[in-house]
């Protein structure tokens, strides 16, 4: 009985051991990191595992030289050549100058509209000026306010044509007298020289609308 009882007080003690040791185990070892993280001065490592590291200053790193290309060519870029548009030899009213013949003068105005022709003859804008290389070509009506003044003309006698902007007075020399009958037969002339081309209904008596052409064409003096 005291034998049984002896080995019974000896596992309790085992038991109470072992219970002890694993409460100590996972109460204390946590408290123990607690404190630690808390308030518990621990001991620095030595400066050469604490000091940190020097930082060099950043020193200029030289890029590795670029492996030469084959250079673009560029083609050359020439330089725009701006001609500034030159003022419109005429005055407020689209005046360009005056045809000058036989004494008399008619008033020759810039375009050939309608409402131009209305008015006086007019100089047809994609020709030459007159007195400018090429043919200078002028449509005109072929009454008193228009070309009436050169129904008398003949070859060999002059024109003139003098400019309202500045007074530049350019002559020429008839060198040809056309009629055309029809209009429909009627063209411009087929010329390299420097002309003047005036153009007005035929017959200059006709009542209603005249059937053909009259076209005079003028060389320039040089």
């Amino acid at each position: 009985m005291k034998k049984t009882i002896f080995v019974l007080l000896i596992l309790l003690c085992i038991g109470l051991g072992i219970f002890l040791g694993f409460h100590y185990s996972i109460f204390t070892i946590p408290q123990r990191t607690s404190e630690v993280l808390v308030g518990e001065t621990v001991t620095p490592l030595p400066a050469e595992q604490t000091q940190n590291p020097s930082i060099a200053p950043s020193q200029p790193t030289e890029e590795p030289p670029s492996q030469e290309s084959n250079p673009v060519a560029i083609p050359d870029i020439l330089p725009v050549e701006e001609t500034a548009e030159s003022s419109k030899p005429y005055n407020a009213n689209g005046i360009l100058g005056h045809l000058i013949y036989g004494g008399k003068s008619v008033v020759v105005r810039d375009d050939i509209d309608a409402d131009t022709l209305e008015k006086s003859p007019g100089w047809v804008p994609d020709s030459s000026l007159p007195g400018n290389p090429g043919m200078s070509i002028i449509f005109g009506h072929r009454n008193r306010k228009h070309l009436k003044l050169i129904e008398p003309i003949e070859v060999g006698d002059t024109i003139s044509f003098r400019f309202v902007s500045d007074n530049r007075l350019v002559s020429y020399e008839v060198t040809d007298v056309q009629i055309f009958e029809k209009t429909s037969d009627w063209t411009l002339p087929v010329t390299d020289e420097d002309v003047l081309v005036l153009v007005t209904c035929y017959p200059f008596e006709y009542t209603g609308n005249a059937p053909g052409k009259f076209q005079v064409i003028a060389k320039l003096n040089q």
